[in-house]
């Protein structure tokens, strides 16, 4: 009888069936020496990044703490007596290293009494000393499953050269390496876990080793060969020195006088190894290194990403994800330790005081103007649908800001404005008051000029207009309104002053007017539109079905078909608003050059 494994089996191949090569491969285990891994850690780049960086990229940054101002100074100069971050980077690297670590909260009193964090006061906190796990012991492992730490040391010990202290769990802060889920194979081991180098370090060494294969191979790049008749009866014959004396003339004669003589007897080749094959080899073995380390290659390797069409981004989003995760390890491990820290520089842990950690990507001020941009525009568009009161549309929209993180101080400054009117709702102040009236009624005409229209001209010029509008009256107009309106009710823009719309999207050339006269470049922007929708509920008239950003570029009744037209697909740069009453003899101002 034959007995035949789980799996895909293939009886005409023999897949899968017991007997073949491919069936009798296994998985054994046998867990590192600490020593060795100490080892690689102190005298393998690779193996130090792979415990540090991402440590340090998580942490390095620190935290934000939200609260009182004075409360925070005087947490922050907590933090920095105790030396929190040191203790806290240092305790992770070293339970990455070792697979595990811990925290000792020093208050002078007697270690083996439990620990309460909420009775902390403050200043009771005298250090914070870090352990690797090769500096604790214990003796019993608390086996009632009813029982708080059932699994965990009943009583740590640290040893000194001075004394052996024993240490209630309470008052360490633990921190763990990769995560072990075999306990009962690993017996009392199962405390700790496992070093990241553990199961990469195969991956680390076989980097290693490529990188110092090629680095030897350099050295044999170019190696002469001469072949000396009766070398070996010479040698045998004792004659070493004069062989040796013989090689020495002919490689001086080669240095000095660039030029190689030998006996009609003697042969010469140079052997030289071929490098075309070492760069792809090194790669793909960095390239491993990187997928075992779980550290993108761009960032382990410090380069630009690589190939046709290749950002990073995805390798970057990966690595922030597992940057988030060590973030919520050491938010979680450390919580009792943030407890007693605030409790020992404030005395109580004041009511809505919280920390943020920073973002992992700095986001660029062109980024932060594009996040605010399109928060403030859907938040304006959201505001007029009348489904939230003033308040609620201020208090969520400045959230939206706060948590992109596009508005320093903002929310400082709103504890100390109170319910200041931020514009939304159908015109009342935060105490529901109706806001006085700033002006009179008049009509209104809202244009922004086109700042780079030479480059529109050009563009117009060589699609065959022979004349266009001048650069001073290409323009977007926003609104026109031939009802009056309270000017000071359009408010102001909230994206800036000037503005660019990217090359690109959907441009349209077409003709405006009752007969066509007016030949237009239409494009797409929200951001003009949801301006145009604002100053409408605020009281603006439009004399047309609906409003589409446009800019006029010629009225000459010689210009070309428009349907031979290729649009303007370039970048349009526009200034701020311009306010102006209307104009009824505006065309008889134009001029085309």
């Amino acid at each position: 009888m034959s007995f035949i494994t789980d799996g895909l089996v293939n009886f005409a191949t023999g897949l899968g069936l017991i007997g073949t090569k491919s069936a009798a491969g296994s998985y054994q285990f046998q867990p590192t020496d600490l020593t060795v891994v100490a080892a690689a850690y102190r005298s393998s780049w690779l193996a130090r990044a792979c415990v540090d960086m991402p440590v340090n990229d998580a942490l390095g940054p620190g935290r934000s703490w939200q609260g009182d101002a004075d409360q925070i100074n005087t947490i922050e100069a907590e933090e920095k007596r105790l030396g929190w971050k040191g203790a806290i980077v240092r305790a992770q690297k070293k339970a990455r290293l070792d697979g595990g670590s811990a925290i000792f909260i020093d208050t002078g009193e007697d270690t083996e009494e439990p620990l309460d964090v909420d009775t902390i006061g403050r200043g009771r906190i005298r250090k914070l000393i870090v352990f690797g796990r090769r500096e604790l012991s214990w003796d019993q492992i608390e086996d009632d499953v009813l029982v708080d730490g059932y699994g965990r040391p009943r009583m740590w010990r640290i040893a000194s050269s001075r004394r052996l202290l024993n240490v209630h769990p309470s008052r360490l802060v633990f921190f763990e390496g990769d995560p072990v889920l075999d306990e009962d194979a690993l017996g009392t081991q199962a405390v700790w876990g496992d070093s990241v180098l553990e199961c990469r370090l195969s991956a680390i060494r076989d980097a290693d080793s490529a990188i110092a294969n090629v680095a030897e191979m350099l050295h044999e790049a170019n190696v002469d060969a001469i072949g000396v008749d009766g070398l070996m009866n010479a040698v045998a014959s004792g004659q070493e020195d004069i062989v040796l004396k013989r090689l020495t003339l002919m490689r001086q004669g080669k240095s000095t006088a660039k030029m190689l003589v030998h006996d009609k007897d003697e042969t010469y080749e140079r052997k030289a190894i071929s490098f075309g094959s070492v760069p792809d080899l090194l790669r793909e073995a960095l390239q491993v290194a990187s997928g075992a380390t779980q550290i993108p290659a761009t960032r382990l390797l410090g380069r630009s990403p690589a190939g046709m069409n290749s950002t990073g981004d995805g390798d970057e989003r990966v690595y922030f994800d597992r940057l988030d995760a060590i973030r919520d390890e050491v938010q979680e491990a450390s919580s009792r330790l943030d407890t007693a820290l605030v409790r020992s520089a404030l005395g109580a842990w004041p009511e809505g005081l919280h920390y943020l950690w920073p973002p992992l990507r700095q986001v660029t001020d062109k980024e932060k103007a594009e996040i605010a941009d399109k928060l403030t525009s859907a938040w304006e568009r959201i505001s007029r649908m009348g489904y939230l009161t003033q308040m609620e549309g201020r208090l969520a929209m400045s959230n939206a800001l706060i948590e992109a993180g596009v508005a320093p101080g903002l929310e400082a400054a709103m504890e100390e404005t109170g319910d200041v009117d931020f514009g939304f709702g159908a015109g009342e102040g935060g105490d529901g008051e109706q806001v006085a009236t700033d002006a009179a009624p008049r009509p209104l005409y809202v244009r922004r000029d086109v700042l780079n229209a030479s480059e529109i001209i050009a563009w117009a010029k060589s699609q065959g207009f022979k004349t266009t509008l001048a650069a001073d009256d290409m323009h977007v107009t926003i609104t026109y309104s031939r009802a009056p309106v309270d000017w000071m009710k359009m408010g102001e823009e909230y994206g800036g002053a000037e503005f660019e719309i990217p090359p690109g999207g959907p441009r349209i050339m077409e003709a405006f007017g009752a007969n066509g006269e007016a030949k237009v470049l239409t494009f797409a922007s929200s951001r003009l539109s949801w301006r145009h929708e604002d100053m409408k509920d605020a009281g603006a008239t439009w004399d047309h079905p609906e409003y589409q950003p446009h800019i006029t570029i010629s009225y000459d009744p010689e210009a070309p078909d428009i349907a031979d037209v290729e649009p303007y697909r370039g970048r349009i740069l526009l200034g701020p608003e311009i306010f102006e009453p209307i104009s009824e003899n505006w065309s008889g101002k134009l001029k085309e050059v």
